[in-house]
């Protein structure tokens, strides 16, 4: 089934109003494409996308060129020479943000702090100009609406994301990561299981210290096993030092990276020793787990501490998870750090549930600069799309307003889930856009077969099972328990 090649909307030729920027005329090029000398690939690709769309609607292939012929408008992507000249201020705009500018009747900027900010606003150039939508991967996904010209008003853009970091784990194919991109999906912070790879299990010859003590033994990974459910005994003695030279040495040869992950590997196996057990409040969490965070913030700050002598410009990211899933009571956290909590949002739907998830992001906020959503939307797994698109709008507002500035979730989608990730993408940039407006155009752009779907209340009686009825199940209440 072809979504949306087979769906095109013919707009009529209009003349272009007092002051537009004329792109296209008649389906003959007006204006060149001047892209910043020495593009990385990353800028060069997203302006090849432009040029293909552009022609796509319109039947006109824009050029690149180092200037615009006499007659004609120019496109400048990126600090081009004469985009330098313009001394543009970008302020404290994000590095995923972006400005586009009029400052000639003959002339368009796209720019960005980053080649990801100008990326970021190419992309807005094709949305909100040329009505393009990427409802899904792959180019029968990509709506793009026929027209005889394309001429641009000269009201200027400036944008950028409520949050400055976002990642979805599942997508495997290059179109669904193509796609994603397109929808500005970003991630900037490393922060996933990683202390099996900062202690590998070499150290187990040289450093045996360094694994947990588990029954009065010390618990050492098997050779070709499963290296994971087991932490490092935080307390161990050299285990700081050794992490702060392992760290320093990796940004010293990645200086590009803007952060490392000093998070917990997967499952739970902490140290029992003594050392550890002291730092240790008593109790278990929220989750009915032993109370451990702050043994690692302890640790995790020394690190922290170490190495920004070194690199002070750096951050970490951390999983708030499993016995590490409620904030320190004791320990103050270095503002460096930044815990991803890790929560099933579609809980949300439960009142109580709700409740108590709001409260424990409070309590993160209160004791870290800025806190990061760690969330677990699956589709493929679901037999029954799971859509909640309405539920995600309302904890990604209470994010934004509540200090959160990441987001990241477990997606592995199943498209056949529509407009979920398309929504989410949409929301997670900007959530305070109306859900029904984004479904609507959603489903509006994506085919006929697409909108019987949703007219025949197919997906209205989804939305209802998995945001109602499925409180009352067996499958619920089993899990909630």
């Amino acid at each position: 089934m072809r979504l949306t090649t087979s769906v095109v909307i013919i707009l009529t030729s209009a003349l272009a109003a007092a002051g537009d920027v004329t792109i296209v005329r008649d389906g003959t090029p007006a204006a060149v494409i001047v892209l910043q000398p020495d593009a990385s690939e990353q800028l060069a690709e997203v302006v090849g996308e432009m040029q293909t769309l552009i022609e796509r609607s319109t039947g006109a292939a824009l050029e690149v060129a180092d200037a615009a012929p006499e007659g004609m408008a120019a496109i400048h992507v990126g600090r081009t020479p004469y985009v330098d000249g313009l001394g543009l201020d970008l302020g404290d705009l994000d590095g995923d943000g972006f400005v586009i500018e009029f400052p000639r009747p003959d002339a368009v900027v796209v720019l960005g702090p980053t080649d990801w900010g100008t990326e970021f606003g190419v992309c807005e150039f094709l949305e909100r100009y040329v009505e393009v939508r990427w409802l899904m991967p792959g180019p029968d996904g990509t709506y793009v609406p026929e027209a005889a010209g394309l001429a641009i008003p000269t009201d200027p853009v400036r944008d950028e994301p409520a949050f400055f970091s976002r990642k979805y784990f599942g997508l495997r194919l290059e179109s669904q990561t193509t796609w994603a991109r397109r929808n500005r999906l970003h991630s900037r912070i490393e922060f996933h299981h990683h202390l099996n790879i900062l202690f590998p299990r070499s150290d187990i010859e040289e450093h045996p210290e360094f694994y947990p003590m588990r029954n009065g033994e010390r618990y050492l990974p098997p050779a070709g096993g499963i290296y994971y459910r087991w932490q490092p005994c935080f307390t161990a003695p050299g285990i700081v030092d050794v992490a702060i030279e392992r760290i320093v040495k990796f940004f010293d040869e990645h200086p590009e990276a803007e952060s490392y992950s000093l998070g917990v590997n997967d499952g739970s196996g902490h140290c029992e020793c003594e050392n550890c057990r002291a730092l240790d409040s008593g109790r278990k969490n929220m989750i009915n787990r032993d109370h451990l965070t702050d043994r690692y913030i302890t640790w995790a700050n020394a690190v922290v501490e170490g190495v920004l002598e070194h690199h002070p410009d750096k951050w970490f990211g951390f999983l708030a998870y499993s016995e590490i899933f409620e904030p320190p009571d004791r320990v103050k956290m270095h503002p460096r750090l930044i815990p991803y909590m890790t929560y099933d949002r579609h809980q949300w739907i439960d009142p109580e549930a709700r409740a108590a998830a709001e409260e424990l992001t409070r309590r993160w906020r209160n004791r870290m600069y800025s806190v990061c959503l760690y969330d677990y939307i699956y589709g493929a797994s679901y037999l029954v799309p799971r859509v909640y698109m309405h539920t995600m709008a309302q904890y990604y507002r209470f994010a934004h307003e509540n200090g959160v500035r990441a987001l990241t979730a477990e997606a592995y989608p199943n498209f056949g889930e529509g407009p979920k990730l398309y929504v989410s993408l949409k929301l997670q940039w900007d959530p305070y856009q109306d859900v029904d407006t984004l479904l609507d155009g959603w489903y509006e752009l994506a085919g006929d077969p697409v909108r019987h779907y949703r007219n025949g209340m197919i997906f209205g009686q989804r939305k209802d099972f998995w945001t109602r009825r499925i409180l009352d199940s067996d499958w619920w209440v089993k899990g909630r328990q």
